[in-house]
């Protein structure tokens, strides 16, 4: 890999409901761990399915913060359909079936198998667009701000709420700052996105955002003032 990656985007085929959580699963086992490595540059995660999804399937991989690109199986049989090719098969279908639809599709020109892409895109077409503009605002984004905050002062550990409270409503807010805990640092993006990290000290909190410098940034004029979910 060269180069700060900004899109991690799985491609899946299923058949058939049977185990599509545990395909979504599989997906997710794949991609986080590679995110998590790149966690600090905030890339997009997504997936391209195609075939038979259940909805808990696609729902799980929602939440997980993948944006799901989608092309059930009816779509995809009426694409093939298109250039005269029955892409239909289940449990029962018998190998020499499934040989007669490769044949089929093997005869088909390279031209003419085109029409499949299109006309799936076309069947799908608001699912495309909204996916692919998930992806050129991930791809295109621009900082909009960035937040420092040094925290100072002492942490005190509680052995119960109640004391807890108590420490809170005693503490001096106005009482000099102890010595320096850590930075906490928010990067927020025009698209939603934002990362955020802590560091113990100046030098490794500069090498982060040093990762961040383009020469041309130029905060946001609009930027909002709360944090972007």
């Amino acid at each position: 890999m060269v180069g700060t990656p900004v899109a991690f985007i799985e491609l899946a085929w299923r058949s058939r409901t049977k185990h599509s959580k545990n395909k979504a699963q599989e997906i997710q086992g794949a991609v986080l761990p590679i995110y998590d490595k790149h966690q600090f540059s905030a890339p997009f995660m997504g997936c391209i399915l195609a075939g038979v999804y259940t909805s808990g399937a696609l729902v799980q991989l929602r939440s997980l913060g993948f944006k799901v690109l989608f092309f059930p199986m009816d779509t995809v049989v009426e694409a093939f359909n298109a250039v005269g090719v029955d892409a239909r098969f289940d449990d029962k279908t018998s190998d020499d079936e499934v040989d007669a639809k490769l044949r089929q599709w093997q005869a088909v020109s390279a031209r003419r198998r085109n029409k499949v892409w299109a006309k799936l895109v076309e069947l799908n077409q608001r699912n495309v667009d909204d996916f692919m503009a998930y992806l050129e605002r991930a791809v295109k984004r621009q900082i909009t701000a960035v937040r420092i905050t040094p925290l100072h002062g002492a942490a005190k550990d509680c052995v119960t709420v109640d004391e807890a409270i108590a420490f809170v409503d005693g503490y001096d807010e106005t009482a000099p700052t102890g010595p320096l805990v850590k930075y906490e640092v928010l990067i927020r993006y025009d698209n939603g996105d934002k990362i955020e990290g802590e560091f113990q000290d100046k030098a490794t909190t500069v090498e982060f955002l040093q990762a961040y410098q383009t020469g041309n940034w130029t905060p946001a004029v609009d930027s909002p003032d709360d944090d972007v979910e």
